[in-house]
């Protein structure tokens, strides 16, 4: 139950973030992922963990 709300406090955190971005797929994904993980197994969490990861550090090389 811990882990199951840090990853929803994560994945709305990052959502939030892509706000910034509305025009974006990944943006838009961000924003989908809270809703993806409260109907997921385990197993998909650490998979849409990593693709968020790699997701923010793409945007960053964007950014900068």
């Amino acid at each position: 139950m811990i882990k199951r709300s840090f990853f929803f406090f994560f994945f709305t955190l990052s959502g939030s973030f892509s706000f910034f971005f509305p025009f974006s797929e990944a943006g838009w994904l961000h924003f989908k992922l809270p809703v993806l993980i409260l109907r997921s197994t385990i197993m998909m969490d650490y998979f849409l963990f990593g693709l968020s990861f790699i997701l923010f550090f793409v945007f960053v090389n964007l950014l900068s």
